[in-house]
């Protein structure tokens, strides 16, 4: 019984802890001339703690955990933060994929705003898989996240970044994303 209570006790604090800290990373701007690689470390936080926020089916690669740039890799200086940290408990890799052929062990799959098009042409290929796919709309000066069917658009508020969640994509995949993670984000049905 005491170690059920203590494990209740430490979900209770983890829980605010990591929403707290994601809250921080709301706060990140876009300025008219940003520093590049700020921004990019800006969207590499959000996808590292995106992650933090969905569970994997057990059937997901156990290896690692695979954050997969389709086409470009757009976070480079960002990327190079996560060295050796984890998720759910798995070193995080990188790996750059041409096609969704490749795409298999992905967890997270990053699109970047100019590969969207080519990406909603093929992403019936990973229709029903774990991958997570999270599109950049953050250079969008209006709001036109209809043209993304990717499960999270980050996308412009002003001047800060924000999250998008396509829960009819959502509905798709056996992913599970936690509920505190919805009352961040803007829903699309």
């Amino acid at each position: 019984m005491i170690f059920r209570t203590r494990l209740i006790r430490n979900a209770v604090i983890r829980v605010p802890f990591c929403i707290a800290l994601f809250c921080g990373l709301l706060s990140g701007t876009l300025q008219a001339n940003p520093d590049q690689a700020l921004i990019q470390k800006i969207k590499t936080a959000f996808v590292f703690n995106i992650a933090k926020f969905v569970d994997w089916p057990e059937t997901a690669s156990q290896h690692s955990f695979t954050l997969c740039h389709y086409r470009a890799n757009i976070l480079r200086s960002g990327i190079q933060s996560l060295s050796g940290k984890e998720i759910h408990g798995l070193t995080v890799t990188e790996h750059k994929v041409r096609s969704l052929d490749e795409a298999t062990e992905c967890h997270i799959l990053f699109i970047p705003r100019d590969q969207l098009e080519q990406f909603n042409a093929e992403q019936w290929r990973i229709a029903d898989s774990y991958i997570m796919t999270i599109a950049d709309l953050t250079g969008l000066a209006e709001q036109r996240s209809y043209e993304s069917n990717a499960i999270i658009n980050l996308i412009r508020r002003g001047s800060r970044v924000g999250l998008e969640v396509n829960l009819s994509e959502v509905r798709n995949t056996p992913l599970r994303i936690s509920s505190e993670l919805l009352k961040l984000a803007r829903v699309r049905r």
